[in-house]
C-alpha cells in the first residue's frame, strides 16, 4: 500500500510540495501551503457565495476598466477574459518588472486575514516580511486567523471601535449582520477609486478580467466596496487518474450510462481501486454545485423560470433524477467504501494515492497533479470534459463565483485609500514580473534556488512553508504553471478550462445578498446535505426528500427566495 500524502506536512514532499491556493491566487505561491485544506473550506459553485453579493448591483455602476497588462512574458498558452487562465509550459526567465516606487508612506497598515497554514515566522524574524515592508514603505500589521475560525472572528472585530485599515472577508455568508448596512456605515466606497477608468492609476488591479469585479463579495448598492482576492470561474472539475483509467477504457464519457459502465470497469475490490470518491461534505456529490446535479442539467444553485420566479436546484425533477442515479451507484458498490467517512484532506490523499480513479473538486489542479507524480512517477491526472445525462443534450458547467473572498478597506481620507490601493497594486503584481516571484517565495538564495530547469525551488524552512498572508489582501489572476511534467501540465489545464467554460452556466443570483441566508441558510443547507448523503448511501429511502425539501423551504428556503427575488428586481429595474 502507498504511503498517503498528508499535503499540510511539508516536510514530506519537499521541492515539490504544493503551490497554490484553491482555484486560483499567485501562481507557483508558497509550498507547503495546504490546498487542500482550503479547497474543502472553499464555496461550491452556486452555493451560498451568493450571500456575499451585491443588494443590486445594476447597470447603474460602472465597473473597473479591464486593461490586460501587457509587459509580461507572452504565454505559451493564452488565456481569455472570459477565464481560461494563462498557462505556461515553463517559469518565465525573463521577467519583467512594474518598477514601481515604494507605494506606502512609511506608516503601518493593519489588516486582518486567513491563513491555512502554520502563522508565519513573526517581523522580526521574517527576512522576506521585512523586505516586504521595506519595498513598500510601510509597517504591515497582520491579525491572522485560520480560515475556520474567521467566521466567528468577523463579528468580533467589526463589532470594535477600532477596525483594522483592512478587513478579509471570507466568500459565503459573513454571519454578520447587516452587513451592507456594516459597509455603509464604516467601510471606504472605493467606487471613485477604481470605477471606470480611474482604476487605470492601479495597473495590476485593472488587469484583473471583468468577471471578477462583476462577481460576488464586490459590489453593494451600486458602489464597489471590496477588492476580489482572485480566482477562476471554474470550481469544481471531474479529475482522473490516467493511470488507472487508460488500461480499461481510452473513451472518457460522454452520457450517465457511459459514467457508471467506466465506473464498474474500474472497480476492483480486491485490488483496492474504486470508480469514485466522495464526502458527507459533498452529500456524495449531490450537493448544490456538485457532479451529478450537474450531469442530469439541474440549475446552478437557483434558476429563473419563465415567469421570472426563482426556482430552487432541490425543486427539480432533474436534481431527483440526480439523487436516484447516485443512489444507484452507491448501491452498486462503485464508491470508495470510505466515502462516508471522508473528512478533510482524508479524499484527496486517498485520490493521489490512486484508491480511486474519479473525483469531482475543487479547481486546484497542481496540488494533485504533483501530489500524484511524487508518489507514482508515472502517475498523470487527466480531467474529463463536461458531459449530460444522456449524451445527445449539450452538457453543462457550473461556474463559480471568481473570487475567494474579498478585502474591504476601513473608511479613511482619500490620500489614505490611494495608499493602500498602491500597495494593493504592488500586491497584484501580474505573474511574470519580478514583484511576483518575490511575494510568491521571497528572497532568493534564502527562502528559494533555481533547479536546472528554470524552477524556483523552496529552500526548506523558508518562506514557503509559513507564508506571510499578504494574499488575503490583494493577489493576480492566477495562470497556470507546474515545475513537474511543466509541457503536458499546461496543455491539460489549458484544454479543460476551455471545455469548462465553453458550456458555463452562471447562477443568477450570484451577486445578491439575502440576509436570511447568513442566519438560516447554513444551517438548513446542512441539514439538507445530510439527508442527501441518508439517501445516496442508501440509510434513507429515495421517499426522505419530499420531507426534506419540505423542512428547507420551511427552515430557511422560502424566506431566502422572497429575499433573492427582491434583491433582483431591485437589480433590475
Amino acid at each position: 500500500m502507498r504511503d498517503v500524502i498528508d499535503v499540510s506536512s511539508p516536510g514530506q514532499l519537499t521541492r515539490r510540495r504544493f503551490v497554490r491556493l484553491t482555484g486560483g491566487g499567485i501562481l507557483a505561491l508558497p509550498l507547503g501551503l495546504s490546498l487542500l485544506t482550503e479547497a474543502c473550506s472553499s464555496v461550491p459553485p452556486g452555493s451560498s457565495a451568493a450571500t456575499s453579493g451585491s443588494v443590486a448591483a445594476s447597470a447603474k455602476l460602472v465597473y473597473p476598466t479591464y486593461v490586460p497588462f501587457t509587459n509580461v512574458p507572452k504565454p505559451d498558452l493564452p488565456g481569455s477574459p472570459e477565464g481560461v487562465e494563462d498557462a505556461y509550459t515553463a517559469y518565465p526567465s525573463q521577467r519583467t518588472s512594474l518598477n514601481l516606487s515604494a507605494p506606502g508612506n512609511g506608516g503601518s497598515l493593519s489588516a486582518f486575514v486567513t491563513t491555512s497554514v502554520a502563522p508565519p515566522k513573526p517581523l522580526e524574524q521574517n527576512p522576506a516580511w521585512q523586505e516586504f515592508n521595506k519595498r513598500a514603505n510601510i509597517n504591515l500589521q497582520l491579525n491572522i486567523s485560520t480560515i475556520t475560525d474567521a467566521a466567528t472572528k468577523l463579528p468580533t472585530i467589526i463589532a470594535a471601535n477600532d477596525l483594522p485599515d483592512a478587513i478579509y472577508v471570507p466568500p459565503g455568508p459573513t454571519g454578520i449582520s447587516g452587513f451592507p448596512d456594516f459597509l455603509a456605515a464604516r467601510c471606504a466606497d472605493l467606487t471613485p477609486f477604481l470605477a471606470g477608468d480611474a482604476v487605470k492609476n492601479y495597473p495590476a488591479l485593472a488587469n484583473y478580467p471583468p468577471f471578477l469585479w462583476q462577481s460576488a463579495g464586490v459590489a453593494y448598492n451600486n458602489k464597489i466596496y471590496g477588492v476580489p482576492v482572485c480566482r477562476s470561474p471554474v470550481g469544481n472539475a471531474l479529475m482522473f487518474q490516467r493511470q488507472l483509467a487508460d488500461p480499461v477504457s481510452r473513451q472518457l464519457p460522454k452520457s450517465a450510462d457511459d459514467f457508471k459502465q467506466l465506473l464498474k470497469d474500474l472497480t476492483s475490490p480486491q485490488a483496492g481501486v474504486f470508480g469514485f470518491g466522495s464526502s458527507p461534505a459533498a452529500a456524495l456529490g449531490m450537493d448544490s454545485g456538485d457532479l451529478f446535479p450537474q450531469i442530469f442539467g439541474a440549475p446552478n444553485n437557483w434558476k429563473l423560470d419563465s415567469s421570472g420566479a426563482l426556482i430552487k436546484d432541490f425543486e427539480t425533477e432533474e436534481f431527483k433524477a440526480a439523487l436516484a442515479y447516485a443512489r444507484d451507484l452507491f448501491a452498486s458498490g462503485l464508491f470508495h467504501p470510505n466515502s462516508l467517512g471522508y473528512q478533510g484532506r482524508d479524499l484527496t490523499n486517498d485520490f493521489v494515492s490512486g484508491k480511486f480513479v474519479f473525483i469531482n473538486f475543487s479547481w486546484n489542479f497542481d496540488t494533485v497533479w504533483r501530489g500524484s507524480i511524487v508518489l507514482n512517477p508515472s502517475a498523470r491526472v487527466g480531467v474529463a470534459a463536461p458531459f449530460s445525462a444522456g449524451g445527445t443534450s449539450q452538457p453543462i458547467y457550473y461556474l463559480a463565483s471568481a473570487n475567494f473572498g474579498t478585502s474591504v478597506l476601513k473608511k479613511a481620507d482619500p490620500a489614505r485609500i490611494q495608499e493602500i490601493l498602491a500597495i494593493y497594486n504592488y500586491l497584484a503584481s501580474p505573474f511574470g514580473t519580478e514583484e511576483a516571484l518575490f511575494l510568491a517565495y521571497g528572497l532568493e538564495g534564502q527562502d528559494y534556488t533555481w533547479d536546472d530547469h528554470g524552477n524556483p525551488v523552496p529552500t526548506p524552512g523558508g518562506f514557503n512553508n509559513a507564508y506571510v498572508p499578504w494574499r488575503w489582501m490583494a493577489q493576480p489572476p492566477h495562470a497556470q504553471y507546474s515545475p513537474v511534467q511543466t509541457v503536458e501540465y499546461a496543455q491539460v489545464t489549458h484544454a479543460a478550462e476551455q471545455q469548462m467554460l465553453s458550456v458555463g452556466v452562471t447562477d443568477p443570483t450570484l451577486t445578491l445578498y439575502a440576509p436570511s441566508d447568513g442566519k438560516l441558510g447554513p444551517a438548513a443547507r446542512q441539514a439538507m446535505r445530510d439527508g442527501l448523503t441518508a439517501i445516496v448511501s442508501g440509510r434513507d429511502p429515495m421517499s426522505n426528500f419530499d420531507q426534506l425539501l419540505a423542512d428547507w423551504r420551511k427552515s430557511a428556503g422560502d424566506a431566502i427566495r422572497a429575499e433573492l427575488t427582491s434583491a433582483l428586481a431591485a437589480s433590475n429595474p
